[in-house]
């Protein structure tokens, strides 16, 4: 059987008295599908941060954009881009 990995996402947007943040669980994905959307963000926002098992990215305007990710069902600890290799 093989691997199936979820992310929680969150993003956090403050501007003013606004926070336009969000948060959304992508549910059923593979490891391949998981680089790409790691590739995706770091192309958008920098170098991610792996703060307590998490990938952090903070862009330019100091919002910040956060990957959980679970590996069927349990928390994966990522610590680095190494950790999402087969």
């Amino acid at each position: 059987m093989s691997n199936i990995y979820t992310i929680d996402f969150t993003s956090d947007i403050i501007r003013g008295a606004h926070n336009l943040g969000t948060r959304n669980l992508l549910k059923g994905l593979s490891l391949t599908e998981i680089n790409s959307l790691v590739e995706e963000y770091t192309q958008k926002f920098g170098s991610p941060r792996f703060v307590a098992g998490m990938i952090l990215w903070i862009d330019k305007n100091n919002d910040t954009y956060c990957f959980s990710i679970y590996k069927s069902g349990e928390r994966f600890d990522v610590t680095s881009l190494d950790d999402l290799k087969d």
